[in-house]
């Protein structure tokens, strides 16, 4: 089993804005660690998808890391910004992103 969490920023959008790095830093970092869980907790079902012919989007165990990353990110929205020095309301992420809590 995969035992760390590779991210990787080149892929990120708005890579000249420090800001939305930052941004979208914390909320990879959440939906990485959701996957670890997954694949610890739900084994069977997240290697079956992760297999499958399911669109990305569609796949449960994105949905699931997607929706775990937004609660998290909202959540501790407050200490984030304190962190990372930025002023953000993680609520237009999953606007932004479509992603419903």
């Amino acid at each position: 089993m995969c035992k760390t969490i590779d991210i990787y920023p080149f892929n990120f959008e708005n890579k000249d804005d420090i800001k939305d790095i930052k941004i979208q830093f914390i909320f990879s970092l959440y939906h990485e660690l959701r996957h670890m869980y997954q694949a610890f907790y739900k084994t069977k079902k997240f290697i079956k998808e992760c297999f499958s012919d399911i669109p990305y989007d569609n796949q449960w165990a994105e949905k699931d890391a997607n929706l775990f990353s937004l609660k998290q990110c909202i959540k501790h929205n407050k200490s984030i910004n304190e962190i990372l020095n930025i002023d953000y309301n993680f609520i237009n992420y999953g606007i932004i992103n479509n992603i419903k809590c």
